[in-house]
């Protein structure tokens, strides 16, 4: 994601992720294990060689709005606003919102590294 972009927002990240989630169970597994075979799904193939320009709203590995769907549901089931927060809470639960990447950091604007930690999705976007 961030070699097609070029730059990655905490936010970009955060909407990715529900894309990828949004792909099912098989390509979420297989790119979380190995982020380089992201360069194996379709729907980022379908993007290479294309300027960003040149992509639909829906071609976007982004799905934003999937972060929302279980916190809408609840509010709507039980009609309280941050009515899901405030039930997992009362367990002494959280709801992940904040999407920051855990592994060690790394320049992804230097070309060696993004080479050497994404050697096929860095052949296939450039």
């Amino acid at each position: 994601w961030i070699i097609m972009r070029g730059w990655c927002s905490d936010d970009s990240f955060f909407y990715f992720q529900p894309w990828l989630v949004g792909l099912g169970r098989g390509p979420f597994e297989r790119v979380a294990g190995n982020p380089d075979s992201l360069a194996d799904v379709p729907q980022i193939r379908r993007l290479a060689g294309r300027p960003t320009s040149d992509w639909s709203d829906e071609e976007w590995p982004e799905w934003e709005f999937l972060n929302y769907v279980a916190r809408n549901a609840y509010e709507r089931a039980a009609d309280q606003e941050d009515g899901l927060d405030n039930a997992l809470e009362a367990q002494g639960l959280h709801r992940i919102s904040d999407a920051a990447p855990e592994d060690d950091p790394w320049n992804y604007h230097a070309p060696g590294q993004r080479l050497a930690r994404l050697p096929r999705l860095t052949a296939l976007l450039g």
